[in-house]
C-alpha cells in the first residue's frame, strides 16, 4: 500500500472514531433523564451545544460531588468565574470540571487510536497520548485564568473615566444609586459597567451600599479595586462628600498607571534584546558574512 493511502486510512479511521465517540457522548446525554430522575436536567433544555453536551458529567457532580477534589476545584473555578464574567457560553463550575474531564479523556484516546493505527511504538504513542490528555486536561482552567486576568485588567483600565463619571454627577447632586445608572446608561460596555449592572442588583435585592460596593472588590479581588470601593463605602457611611474622594482616587489610579506603563516601557529594552540577540543577529551575521566565507571557502580550496 503506497504512503498516500495510508495516510488517507488513517485519517479515515480516526474520523470515524471521533464520530463515534462524540454519537455515543451525545446517546449518553440525551438520556441523562433516566440516569438522574430529579428536575435538576430541566435547566439544559434550552442551553448551548457545549453545555448539553458536558450535562451528564456536571449533573453527576452536581449530585456526588462530595469529594475534596470536586470540592477544591468547584470552589477554584467558582471564585475564578466571579472575576472573569461569563465563560464559554455561561459555563458553571461544574461544567469547567467536566470540560477539563472530558477532553483530556477524549484527546487521550482520540491521539491513541491515532498513533496506533499509524503503527508507531508503545512507548511513544503512551507518552504522545498522555501528553495530549494533560495539555486539554489543563486548557479549560488556563483559559478562564487568562480571561479572569484580562478582565482585571480591563476594569482597572476603565475604572478612572467610571469615577470621573461618578464625580461629575455626585458634584451636579444625585445620589450614589442614580450615578451608577446614569453610568450604566452612558458607559461603554465592558467589565465595569458589567459590575455597575450587579451593583444595581445587590441594591434592589436588599444588600447596603457598603455591602454591594465591598462585593465588587470582592469579586474583581484586586488590591487596588478594594483600596478605591472601601474608601468610598466608608465615605457613604461617614457622611462625608464623595465627590471630592472620587476626584483624588482617579488622579491617584491614572498617577499609578502612568507609573507602571513607564515601568512596562523601560523593561521592554531588556526583553527585546533576548530575541534580538537570539534571532535576529544570526541572521544578519549569515547574510553579511554568508559570502566572505563562500569566497574564502573556495580560494582555499583551490
Amino acid at each position: 500500500m503506497a504512503d498516500k493511502d495510508l495516510i488517507f486510512l488513517i485519517l479515515g479511521v480516526t474520523a470515524g472514531f471521533l464520530a463515534a465517540t462524540v454519537l455515543f457522548y451525545v446517546i449518553v446525554a440525551k438520556f441523562v433523564y433516566f440516569i438522574f430522575p430529579d428536575d435538576s436536567a430541566e435547566s439544559y433544555a434550552g442551553a448551548s451545544g457545549l453545555k448539553q453536551m458536558l450535562q451528564p458529567f456536571a449533573l453527576y457532580f452536581k449530585r456526588h460531588g462530595s469529594s475534596s477534589f470536586v470540592k477544591q476545584n468547584v470552589e477554584t473555578f467558582s471564585r475564578r468565574l466571579q472575576q472573569a464574567g461569563e465563560f464559554w457560553g455561561g459555563l458553571d463550575a461544574y461544567e469547567i470540571l467536566s470540560a477539563k474531564i472530558s477532553l483530556g479523556m477524549l484527546a487521550f484516546l482520540l491521539i491513541l487510536f491515532f498513533c496506533l493505527s499509524a503503527g508507531l511504538m508503545p512507548l511513544l504513542t503512551l507518552v504522545c497520548s498522555i501528553m495530549a490528555g494533560i495539555m486539554l486536561y489543563v486548557y479549560p482552567s488556563a483559559a478562564l485564568d487568562s480571561q479572569a486576568q484580562e478582565r482585571q485588567r480591563r476594569f482597572m483600565r476603565q475604572l478612572p473615566a467610571a469615577l470621573d463619571i461618578l464625580r461629575v454627577a455626585a458634584e451636579a447632586g444625585l445620589d450614589l444609586f442614580s450615578s451608577i445608572n446614569y453610568l450604566n446608561r452612558i458607559y461603554v460596555p465592558g467589565p465595569v459597567k458589567e459590575e455597575m449592572s450587579l451593583f444595581q442588583k445587590d441594591i434592589t435585592f436588599g444588600k447596603s451600599t457598603a455591602e454591594a460596593l465591598n462585593a465588587i472588590a470582592d469579586r474583581i479581588d484586586l488590591q487596588e479595586a478594594r483600596s478605591v470601593f472601601g474608601s468610598l463605602a466608608q465615605s457613604i457611611e461617614m457622611g462625608t462628600s464623595i465627590s471630592e474622594m472620587l476626584c483624588v482616587t482617579s488622579q491617584e489610579m491614572r498617577k499609578k498607571m502612568s507609573l507602571h506603563a513607564q515601568e512596562e516601557a523601560q523593561k521592554a529594552t531588556v526583553k527585546i534584546s533576548f530575541p534580538l540577540l537570539l534571532l535576529i543577529l544570526p541572521g544578519v551575521f549569515i547574510v553579511l558574512l554568508g559570502p566572505i566565507v563562500y569566497k574564502l571557502t573556495h580560494s582555499i580550496n583551490m
